[in-house]
């Protein structure tokens, strides 16, 4: 609308006494006049638009003191729209905002408070009233507890209806003093309700009982608390108490927050006090009453736990989905309450759960008894001892004793189940272990970032905690680690170096022709078939692919590399073993094509770094001439000895004596000085 077809509105409604009208009008002058803002007058055409909006102005502040002349027809209008059997809150409101654009929003307030204020009494009594009555006919379970989602729903509703009034009002003024005298029965009687509603709840939650209970489990000496775990019930009532009174809390919280945003200093007086005083309460009772859910529930956890099948022939225990589940609901939990010091408290209790509770419980699968199922390559191998077994007691000949050979047979059979039981255990440990390390890490990332999101102007939640749950994710990855060096030197290290140490003895060569050299290239040589058949052709490896996760046999397939490397290394410096020219470049071919071989095992995962120091190994062994190796003395230092480099350059034939040894003179002094200078700050 025009701002001169407004002029003429306003002037016929204004003839009328047709209070909307003229308030419509005005409001339409008001925004043409605010949203054309005057140039600068640089020019005759701006000179006349700043000319133009200046009448306007005066033109609009002239309708309004016109408009004044309603001033007490509009607070009779707001009267009538506020009295009756029904009043309608739209028109209420409409009135309202009617006396505020005429500037009656003062003498208005009144009885516009006293309505609205009735309205939502009666809105929220009904809601109180139908709680009690669903109270009096809920259904109670075997366990005397009744079905209380109504408290959840009515409290919801009710502070829903009070925000949506109050943002209803907020629109309409912006006169703080008013607005505050028209918000605050509005809210006295909302947190007057709420209170009600939420005293009622914690009767039948059996609130304080439940605080009792967990505070005096709290109390006990550990060894106790071990022993006296809650039954599946207890667990399952106090996980749906805890997810209805954090649900209240972010309701009850929601609508404090609310309420500084609406109007200043709204809800200072006492029963705000009280109402902050209840939501503090509540938060206190739900602090307590989720730490004890947290450590009952892993505790639990930890005492039913079993072998439960990842993926086919992959095991972990149960803990840890149990475990995972449980710190991921709590914190979801903590995080609706909206609150820096519950969230902290909360994560506190996990970390403590995961260090007192978890942590152990990982640690002793290996001692826990449970029955793992075999792979079908397992129960190949037993039942093939088992068919023998069978055999032999058909070809006995006592046929009332058992002959030594059946008792050898079972024997040999019960030690197999046996120690595949124990490898099985071993794997299903690695497996739980990593399985933790990522669920942890996963809900680290989840607390920062909702301590950074949530609380820009407080430190971060990780920061404060006793024990960084950085460390709880580094114990598990050492688990890992451990135990995958537990599973190797059971079989497979100590076989490589016992066989590589005797290959290197007898059949590898390093002292090579051209035409040795060229056969090698094309036929392959005795070191690479090697790794082939103790490595590649391994079933022991095999068995451990199937049974252990991607990331834990990534990690096993790299310590067989490691091992590798580090038996070759020691085998050649043991034996000092010959080599020329062409035999350096050979090792060099044959350390490749075993990295690329074993690469082959874990596509996903570099595994160059563990053939770094072989690498260096075989870089001294290829130098042209001993006296090089001063000049790559900072590159091979960092792995290499000066004694480990002088039995290197020894072992080449093809090197003259006094070469060797001018080179380890000049190497020795090289160091000597590096020494000193490294020395010197500290001395003086």
């Amino acid at each position: 609308m025009r701002f001169e077809d407004s002029v003429t509105s306003f002037h016929e409604a204004l003839a009328d006494l047709h209070v909307a009208r003229v308030c419509h009008a005005l409001d339409h002058m008001r925004l043409a006049s605010t949203s054309s803002l005057p140039l600068p007058p640089t020019s005759d055409s701006n000179k006349d638009n700043a000319a133009s909006l200046s009448v306007r102005d005066e033109i609009r502040r002239s309708c309004e003191l016109k408009a004044h002349r309603l001033h007490d027809l509009s607070l009779v209008q707001l009267r009538h729209a506020c009295t009756g059997p029904n009043v309608d809150v739209d028109e209420a409101l409409a009135a309202f905002m009617h006396c505020v654009t005429l500037g009656a929003a003062r003498d208005a307030a009144t009885p516009f408070a006293s309505c609205l204020h009735g309205l939502f009494t009666v809105q929220a009594q009904a809601r109180l009233e139908r709680v009690r009555s669903s109270r009096a006919t809920a259904h109670v379970n075997e366990h005397g507890y009744i079905d209380r989602v109504f408290y959840v729903e009515a409290l919801s509703e009710l502070v829903t209806g009070a925000t949506e009034i109050m943002n209803a009002v907020a629109d309409v003024v912006q006169d703080t003093p008013v607005l505050r005298q028209v918000l605050e029965p509005i809210h006295a009687s909302c947190a007057e309700m709420a209170l009600q509603m939420v005293q009622l709840y914690a009767g039948d939650a059996r609130m304080k009982a439940w605080e009792r209970r967990a505070k005096a489990q709290a109390e006990r000496d550990s060894r106790e608390r071990e022993a006296q775990v809650e039954a599946d019930e207890s667990l399952q009532m106090i996980d749906l108490f805890l997810d209805e009174v954090a649900f209240m809390i972010r309701v009850l919280v929601s609508y404090t927050t609310f309420l500084k945003t609406v109007c200043e200093d709204l809800g200072t007086q006492n029963a705000q006090c009280g109402f902050q005083m209840k939501v503090q309460e509540l938060t206190g009772v739900y602090v307590v009453l989720e730490r004890f859910y947290v450590f009952q529930s892993v505790q639990k956890a930890t005492v039913i736990a079993e072998p439960q099948e990842l993926e086919p022939g992959v095991y972990v225990s149960s803990v840890v989905e149990d475990v995972s589940f449980v710190l991921n609901k709590a914190f979801y939990r903590a995080s609706q309450c909206m609150n820096y010091h519950t969230a902290l408290s909360i994560v506190i209790a996990l970390v403590d759960a995961l260090e007192s509770l978890y942590l152990p419980a990982i640690l002793v699968l290996l001692s826990r008894p449970c029955v793992i199922p075999s792979s079908s390559a397992e129960a190949a191998s037993v039942n093939s001892i088992d068919g023998d077994s069978t055999r032999s007691d058909d070809s006995t000949d006592n046929a009332n004793g058992v002959s030594f050979s059946d008792a050898l047979l079972q024997a040999v059979d019960e030690d197999l189940k046996q120690a595949l039981q124990e490898e099985a255990k071993l794997l299903m440990t690695i497996n739980s272990a990593y399985m933790s390390g990522k669920f942890v890490q996963a809900l680290q990332e989840k607390i920062d970032e909702y301590s950074r999101t949530g609380f820009l102007h407080e430190a971060s939640i990780l920061d404060c905690l006793p024990t960084p749950i950085h460390d709880m994710t580094e114990a598990f990855h050492s688990i890992v680690s451990n135990e995958v060096q537990e599973v190797l030197s059971r079989s497979m290290c100590k076989r490589l170096l016992e066989v590589i140490r005797l290959s290197m003895n007898e059949q590898l060569k390093y002292v090579l022709t051209s035409a040795e050299y060229d056969a090698f290239g094309s036929r392959g040589s005795p070191l690479l078939r090697l790794v082939e058949r103790e490595v590649m052709h391994n079933q022991e490896l095999q068995r451990y692919k199937r049974a252990l996760c991607s990331a834990p046999y990534e990690d096993l397939v790299e310590a067989v590399a490691k091992a590798i490397t580090s038996c070759l290394e020691c085998a050649l410096l043991a034996v000092k073993k010959p080599c020329n020219e062409l035999g350096a470049l050979q090792l060099e071919r044959e350390v490749t094509d075993i990295l690329a071989l074993l690469s082959t095992l874990v596509p996903q995962k570099s595994l160059r770094a563990s053939f770094t120091r072989l690498f260096q190994v075989i870089f001294i062994l290829n130098l042209m001439q001993p006296s090089h190796v001063v000049d790559y003395l900072a590159r091979v230092r960092e792995e290499l000895s000066v004694d480990t480099i002088a039995i290197l350059l020894q072992m080449r034939v093809d090197f003259q004596p006094e070469d060797v040894a001018l080179a380890i003179d000049q190497l020795t002094k090289e160091v000597d000085v590096e020494t000193k200078a490294e020395l010197a700050p500290s001395l003086s």
